[in-house]
């Protein structure tokens, strides 16, 4: 996830008397893509987010996501938008596995994709 939670993973957690704590994110980018008509003219495209995280235990965290794409492409706009879910597990220190998928609320988007990832300190 962007689009991705899982760096805050082993920071959550249970806060003053027992209360369960989450993080909230939002995060927007532009981009500057080649056109599909003209690949040596440019259009824009907007990213857009929003993520909740929150600890399922000590060393696993999951997190929920609303995502977007809106690319400007003179051939035709087309628009995306998803909702996200993935669990990280901290698996010691240095050693994060991560499970997730993508949810496609449109018909512009895909309807299903899931990944798995690792991420390793060093």
């Amino acid at each position: 996830m962007a689009r991705d939670a899982s760096a805050r993973i082993g920071r959550a957690g249970r806060g003053r008397r027992g209360a369960l704590c989450c993080y909230a994110d939002h995060g927007a980018a532009f981009a500057l893509l080649a056109d599909s008509l003209e690949s040596e003219d440019r259009h824009v495209e907007f990213q857009g987010l929003f993520n909740l995280a929150f600890p399922l235990a000590p060393r696993t965290t999951m997190a929920v996501e609303l995502w977007t794409a809106q690319n400007w492409d003179p051939s035709g706009t087309v628009r995306q938008y998803s909702a996200d879910a993935a669990i990280s597990h901290l698996l010691n220190n240095n050693l994060q596995i991560d499970f997730g998928g993508n949810f496609g609320l449109n018909q512009a988007t895909p309807d299903v994709h899931l990944y798995a990832g690792g991420s390793s300190r060093f």
